[in-house]
């Protein structure tokens, strides 16, 4: 999954009592969003409290916790247990916990310490810094600036003596701005200024997860509901990929492309003009099949027996469907319902109430709880996508 997610708080308005710091959420939620438009890659926004509540939730390889600054200690912990783990890149932003009671505790545990007073500025990348974070990464570590100015409370820093690894610093300074930390199993990255990211270093954080970013240049892009689009900020030559498992289907807006390289495509633009294409999935040429299901440990032809047979690694499934009287497609090998369930008679000659009011009946055996399932209930349990289904 090429994708970045940005995580964020929702408290958005308790800022408004800080007076002119009411600007640090603009800068802590709106400019690393402009950053992540022109890197190339798709990116989903989730809320903390979100993920804090659903412990099911996954986030893909990168992560940004933008917007931290309300979250207590204890569940500071727990995003970072759930989530810093797995090869995952994640990236800490400004000042965890600074409006919860105990968020001093989260910079220490962090090793993060505070900035000298007076501290102004931003960070600053002057291209001496060979670690790869820092590809192409020149300049001030922001995406844009704010035309109001920018005023916040007190800065933190990582310390060396923590393990940070000092990747640009403040303008004019030694002090840390931006800092890596390499564990076994995850990779954390430190930005002291809120929404101090930019292009270049997302689609780098992308190539330490081991993944390539969809465009190299800083286009305005996105990926979603199956479509790939950009904007040139530039006449000339546009490069791009695509999501894994896609491939390019019919050009929306735009001039046709052509094929520059295993899985990239250029196509010619002139500024500000719009490129979007259709992506269709790749359908798998081989692979393991679920002749009506996983049918050696489920009832064949039930919707149990499709999602198990998907479950351990189908790539192709079979299954029957009869229509019954009153128009429904009914998941069922046979005419005749004695067959496969407790009920009489033929499928055709039998209105959907009475098919459902039956169970299973396999290999001698009652299965109450499995009903005979509706075409839309067994491709509901399917996958949407790289998937060949045979009906």
């Amino acid at each position: 999954d090429e994708s970045i997610a940005f995580v964020c708080g929702e408290r958005y308005w308790d800022f408004q009592s800080l007076a002119r710091d009411r600007l640090l959420p603009y800068h802590l939620r709106e400019h690393p969003k402009d950053a992540l438009a022109r890197t190339g890659a798709p990116w989903n926004a989730y809320l903390v409290d979100d993920l804090l509540v659903d412990e099911a939730a996954d986030l893909p390889k990168v992560v940004y916790f933008s917007d931290l600054t309300t979250v207590t200690p204890k569940q500071f912990e727990t995003l970072r247990n759930r989530f810093a783990r797995d090869e995952r890149v994640i990236v800490w932003s400004y000042r965890p916990g600074l409006f919860a009671a105990g968020g001093e505790n989260i910079e220490r545990a962090m090793g993060l310490e505070l900035a000298p007073k007076g501290l102004v500025g931003f960070g600053f990348a002057d291209g001496d810094c060979d670690d790869p974070l820092m590809r192409d990464v020149r300049g001030t570590l922001m995406s844009t600036y704010s035309v109001w100015g920018f005023s916040h409370p007190q800065l933190c820093v990582p310390s060396p003596k923590a393990g940070w690894k000092t990747l640009a610093t403040f303008r004019g300074t030694q002090i840390p701005a931006l800092a890596v930390r390499r564990h076994a199993d995850f990779t954390e990255v430190y930005t002291s200024h809120p929404g101090g990211v930019t292009p270049e270093l997302l689609r780098n954080l992308l190539r330490e997860a081991n993944l390539q970013p969809l465009m190299e240049t800083n286009e305005l892009s996105g990926y979603g509901s199956g479509l790939f689009y950009f904007v040139a900020q530039s006449d000339g030559e546009k490069r791009f990929r695509l999501p894994r498992g896609r491939l390019p289907g019919e050009v929306l807006v735009g001039p046709a492309f052509r094929k520059a390289g295993e899985g990239v495509y250029a196509v010619t633009l002139r500024r500000g003009a719009i490129f979007i294409v259709e992506t269709i999935p790749v359908l798998p040429s081989r692979g393991i099949g679920g002749h009506q299901g996983d049918y050696a440990n489920w009832p064949d032809d039930t919707a149990e027996a499709l999602k198990a047979a998907v479950e351990k690694g189908c790539h192709f499934v079979e299954f029957d469907v009869q229509r019954c009287k009153t128009g429904e497609l009914m998941v069922l090998h046979d005419h005749e319902l004695e067959k496969k369930t407790n009920l009489k008679g033929y499928v055709w000659e039998k209105p959907f109430d009475y098919i459902r009011s039956g169970h299973i009946v396999w290999r001698g055996k009652d299965y109450h709880d499995i009903k005979i399932a509706t075409l839309e209930e067994a491709l509901a349990v399917l996958p949407r996508e790289n998937m060949l289904i045979n009906i």
